[in-house]
C-alpha cells in the first residue's frame, strides 16, 4: 500500500555510500547523504551555479573537523533545491572540497557536495538502504518550507518565481 503522505527519492549506491541528485538552478547535481555529517557541504568549485560569487556568501566559519584530522573552513549560504520538483532549502557549508570524491568520480561523475545530519534531521528523512530510497512525509517537509520562507521574508510570489526559474 501506498502512502500519499510519504516522498521518496532513489538513492545511488557505490561503496557503501548513498548518494541523491538534486537540482539547483536547473542544474542535475549529485551529492553524498551521509548522516554522520553534521552540516551539508557545497564544494565551492560549483559556485557558479549557485548565480553568486565567493563575496556574496555568508558569515564564514573556520575549524569545520572532517575525517580524521581534516579540518576545513567555508562560508553558510541558504540554498534553495529541488529533488524530483519538490522544493527544498538548507543551509550549506560551501568550501574547498578538493579530491573528496575522487573514487566515485568514475562512476558518478563530479559530486557536488554532502547532504548532512543537519538537513536529513530536520526535515526527518529515512535512509532505506534496502529500498535504495530517501523518505520524507510531505507534511513536514511543508511544514519546513512554510518555516524557512517566513524567516528569510521571502514572499510567495518571490518563491513561485524562484521555483519556475529553476
Amino acid at each position: 500500500m501506498e502512502l500519499t503522505n510519504t516522498f521518496r527519492i532513489p538513492l545511488v549506491i557505490r561503496g557503501n555510500s548513498p548518494f541523491a541528485k538534486i537540482s539547483i538552478n536547473g542544474n542535475e547535481l549529485t551529492f553524498l547523504v551521509d548522516s554522520g555529517a553534521g552540516l551539508s557541504v557545497y564544494d565551492k568549485k560549483f559556485i557558479n551555479i549557485l548565480g553568486l560569487s565567493t563575496d556574496q556568501l555568508g558569515e564564514a566559519i573556520t575549524n569545520i573537523s572532517g575525517i580524521g584530522e581534516n579540518s576545513f573552513d567555508g562560508r553558510l549560504v541558504m540554498i534553495f533545491f529541488n529533488i524530483d520538483n519538490t522544493r527544498f532549502a538548507n543551509q550549506f557549508t560551501v568550501s574547498e572540497m578538493g579530491d573528496t570524491f575522487r573514487a566515485f568520480k568514475d562512476s558518478l561523475g563530479d559530486v557536488a557536495g554532502i547532504i548532512g545530519g543537519d538537513f536529513l534531521f530536520s526535515y526527518g528523512a529515512v535512509i532505506d538502504y534496502g529500498q535504495q530510497e530517501l523518505r520524507f512525509e510531505k507534511d513536514r517537509i511543508n511544514s519546513i518550507m512554510h518555516d524557512i520562507m517566513s524567516r528569510i521574508n521571502v514572499s510567495e510570489t518571490d518563491e513561485c518565481r524562484m521555483m519556475l526559474e529553476d
